[in-house]
Protein backbone atom coordinates (compact mmCIF):
# COMPACT_ATOMS: atom_id res chain seq x y z
CA UNK A 1 0.00 0.00 0.00
CA UNK A 2 1.25 3.45 -0.84
CA UNK A 3 -0.24 6.44 1.18
CA UNK A 4 0.27 9.94 -0.74
CA UNK A 5 0.27 12.54 2.58
CA UNK A 6 -1.10 15.94 0.59
CA UNK A 7 -1.39 18.89 2.57
CA UNK A 8 -4.29 21.89 1.73
CA UNK A 9 -4.11 25.26 3.39
CA UNK A 10 -2.55 23.84 6.43
CA UNK A 11 0.96 23.67 8.11
CA UNK A 12 1.69 20.86 9.74
CA UNK A 13 5.55 19.54 11.24
CA UNK A 14 6.95 16.92 8.68
CA UNK A 15 6.82 14.44 11.52
CA UNK A 16 3.18 14.60 11.46
CA UNK A 17 3.04 13.53 8.17
CA UNK A 18 5.35 10.50 8.51
CA UNK A 19 2.86 9.84 11.29
CA UNK A 20 0.00 9.90 9.41
CA UNK A 21 1.40 7.84 6.30
CA UNK A 22 2.54 5.24 8.59
CA UNK A 23 -0.81 4.56 10.81
CA UNK A 24 -2.79 4.65 7.75
CA UNK A 25 -0.83 1.64 5.47
CA UNK A 26 -0.32 -0.38 8.82
CA UNK A 27 -3.99 -0.33 9.35
CA UNK A 28 -4.99 -0.78 5.78
CA UNK A 29 -2.09 -3.46 5.90
CA UNK A 30 -4.11 -4.91 8.73
CA UNK A 31 -7.50 -4.85 6.66
CA UNK A 32 -6.75 -5.05 2.84
CA UNK A 33 -3.30 -7.15 3.32
CA UNK A 34 -3.44 -7.99 -0.55
CA UNK A 35 -4.61 -4.18 -1.64
CA UNK A 36 -1.17 -2.81 -2.98
CA UNK A 37 -3.34 -0.06 -4.45
CA UNK A 38 -2.47 3.78 -3.12
CA UNK A 39 -4.82 5.79 -0.84
CA UNK A 40 -4.66 9.70 -0.82
CA UNK A 41 -5.36 11.04 2.60
CA UNK A 42 -5.94 15.49 2.57
CA UNK A 43 -5.38 16.86 5.94
CA UNK A 44 -6.90 20.58 5.36
CA UNK A 45 -8.97 22.86 7.26
CA UNK A 46 -12.73 23.86 7.59
CA UNK A 47 -13.38 26.12 4.43
CA UNK A 48 -12.57 22.93 2.09
CA UNK A 49 -13.81 20.12 3.93
CA UNK A 50 -16.96 22.30 4.53
CA UNK A 51 -17.28 23.20 0.66
CA UNK A 52 -16.96 19.26 -0.02
CA UNK A 53 -19.30 18.54 2.92
CA UNK A 54 -21.67 20.58 1.07
CA UNK A 55 -21.33 19.14 -2.64
CA UNK A 56 -21.14 15.57 -1.64
CA UNK A 57 -23.37 15.20 1.88
CA UNK A 58 -25.43 18.27 1.54
CA UNK A 59 -24.77 19.61 4.80
CA UNK A 60 -23.51 23.34 4.80
CA UNK A 61 -21.32 22.92 7.72
CA UNK A 62 -17.41 21.75 8.26
CA UNK A 63 -16.83 18.28 9.45
CA UNK A 64 -13.87 16.19 11.10
CA UNK A 65 -13.81 13.59 7.92
CA UNK A 66 -14.67 12.82 4.72
CA UNK A 67 -13.91 9.14 3.18
CA UNK A 68 -14.43 9.11 -0.55
CA UNK A 69 -14.11 5.29 -2.25
CA UNK A 70 -12.87 4.76 -5.59
CA UNK A 71 -13.45 1.72 -7.81
CA UNK A 72 -9.80 2.28 -9.51
CA UNK A 73 -7.31 -0.27 -10.49
CA UNK A 74 -4.33 2.12 -8.80
CA UNK A 75 -6.62 4.21 -6.04
CA UNK A 76 -8.76 2.74 -3.06
CA UNK A 77 -9.92 6.50 -2.22
CA UNK A 78 -9.24 9.60 -0.68
CA UNK A 79 -9.54 10.61 3.22
CA UNK A 80 -10.01 14.49 4.18
CA UNK A 81 -9.42 15.35 7.27
CA UNK A 82 -9.98 19.00 8.93
CA UNK A 83 -7.22 19.54 11.25
CA UNK A 84 -8.95 22.45 12.67
CA UNK A 85 -12.27 20.38 13.63
CA UNK A 86 -9.15 17.76 14.82
CA UNK A 87 -8.26 20.30 17.44
CA UNK A 88 -11.77 21.74 18.33
CA UNK A 89 -13.18 18.06 19.22
CA UNK A 90 -9.73 17.10 20.82
CA UNK A 91 -10.46 19.79 23.71
CA UNK A 92 -13.89 19.25 23.49
CA UNK A 93 -13.54 15.28 23.96
CA UNK A 94 -10.81 15.98 26.64
CA UNK A 95 -7.63 14.40 24.87
CA UNK A 96 -4.66 15.27 22.23
CA UNK A 97 -4.52 16.26 19.15
CA UNK A 98 -2.92 13.08 17.86
CA UNK A 99 -5.47 11.26 19.49
CA UNK A 100 -8.14 12.84 18.04
CA UNK A 101 -5.95 12.64 14.87
CA UNK A 102 -5.33 8.92 14.33
CA UNK A 103 -9.01 8.43 15.33
CA UNK A 104 -10.64 10.12 12.29
CA UNK A 105 -7.63 8.81 10.17
CA UNK A 106 -9.02 5.35 11.57
CA UNK A 107 -12.32 5.99 11.09
CA UNK A 108 -11.54 7.27 7.33
CA UNK A 109 -9.89 3.82 6.45
CA UNK A 110 -13.00 1.96 7.80
CA UNK A 111 -15.18 4.05 5.33
CA UNK A 112 -12.79 2.43 2.57
CA UNK A 113 -12.52 -0.92 3.67
CA UNK A 114 -16.58 -1.03 3.85
CA UNK A 115 -17.22 -0.34 7.20
CA UNK A 116 -20.21 2.33 7.82
CA UNK A 117 -22.34 3.53 10.93
CA UNK A 118 -25.79 3.34 8.66
CA UNK A 119 -27.90 1.20 11.10
CA UNK A 120 -26.84 0.51 14.80
CA UNK A 121 -25.72 -3.31 13.85
CA UNK A 122 -23.00 -1.70 11.48
CA UNK A 123 -21.89 1.12 13.86
CA UNK A 124 -21.60 -1.14 16.95
CA UNK A 125 -19.33 -3.13 14.55
CA UNK A 126 -17.16 -0.11 12.88
CA UNK A 127 -16.90 1.34 16.68
CA UNK A 128 -15.55 -1.78 18.20
CA UNK A 129 -13.09 -2.29 15.70
CA UNK A 130 -11.75 1.34 15.67
CA UNK A 131 -11.19 0.75 19.24
CA UNK A 132 -8.95 -2.16 18.73
CA UNK A 133 -7.25 -0.55 16.15
CA UNK A 134 -6.63 2.58 18.36
CA UNK A 135 -5.25 0.11 20.94
CA UNK A 136 -2.85 -0.91 18.72
CA UNK A 137 -1.44 2.28 16.40
CA UNK A 138 -2.08 4.66 19.23
CA UNK A 139 0.98 4.82 21.81
CA UNK A 140 0.26 8.25 23.52
CA UNK A 141 -2.06 8.07 26.90
CA UNK A 142 -5.46 9.49 26.31
CA UNK A 143 -9.18 9.51 26.89
CA UNK A 144 -11.29 7.85 24.47
CA UNK A 145 -14.82 8.80 23.72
Amino acid sequence: MRTNVIVMGVEIPEELLKTVSSVTESVIEELRPKDKRQINVVLTNDRVIHKLNREFRKIDKPTDVLSFVYEDEDLVGEIVISLETVECQAQEYGHSYMYELIFNLIHGVLHLCGYNHEDPKEEQTMMELQEVLMKKHFSEGGKGR
